[in-house]
């Protein structure tokens, strides 16, 4: 899991912009990176990279009800959201 961890953050470095970036920009970049589909993809976190991420928990609630991972609109998953994404945005530029 940690090599696949490692070569995602790789393939991200290559593709970000040069110089800082802010959070929202890094969370429309991984919007555009890793496109949402099937329940496998939210906003930029793939279950097979980051399986244990908690916000797939919601996530499979939402699946079980029918929600579309498009309309899921719910705080406790932008707050997960952006602190995973924070803390991937951390490691590009260390």
């Amino acid at each position: 899991m940690k090599k696949d961890v490692n070569e995602y953050m790789h393939n991200i470095q290559k593709l970000k912009p040069q110089g800082l970036m802010e959070l929202p920009d890094f969370i429309e970049l991984m919007k555009v990176i890793e496109p949402e589909d099937s329940y496998n993809c939210y906003k930029g976190i793939r279950r097979s990279i980051f399986p244990k991420w908690r916000g797939w928990v919601y996530i499979n609630e939402y699946k079980r009800k029918g929600v579309k991972i498009q309309d899921i609109d719910d705080p406790r998953l932008d707050e997960l959201t952006r602190s995973h994404l924070s803390l991937m945005l951390m490691q590009l530029y260390n």
